[in-house]
């Protein structure tokens, strides 16, 4: 957990930005934040918006300097992974699109059936 809270340190200081703004961009109090990293309960969700925020792939965070970028090709891990979730969402937005249909055919027929009862 240190070494992440080193690396959104660095990236802050790089950028000219505070933990406080951090915070305002990814919806969460100052002191929540100090608290999440003390106590170690830093969750997946939370770190992807830190990546977002920073434009940094979320794998920035987990890898020791040691690994490299050749060793993981964090650039095309962040882009898998990128397109992976907008497969995933664009399949959610399908079946909610059929949903939607299928809902608009039935109110159709029932506007109908009303129609041929009067």
């Amino acid at each position: 957990m240190e070494q992440i809270n080193n690396k959104i340190k660095a990236i802050l200081k790089k950028r000219g930005s505070s933990v406080s703004w951090l915070c305002q961009h990814i919806d969460m109090t100052d002191n929540g934040y100090f608290y999440m990293m003390q106590k170690e309960t830093l969750k997946v969700a939370v770190l992807q918006k830190i990546a977002q925020v920073m434009e940094v792939p979320i794998a920035h965070f987990i890898l020791d300097e040691t690994d490299g970028d050749d060793a993981l090709d964090v650039r095309g891990q962040y882009i898998r992974q990128a397109i992976h979730l907008l497969e995933s969402k664009n399949e959610s937005y399908k079946k909610e699109i059929e949903l939607l249909k299928n809902t608009v055919k039935d109110k159709e027929e029932i506007i109908s059936l009303m129609k041929n009862n009067n």
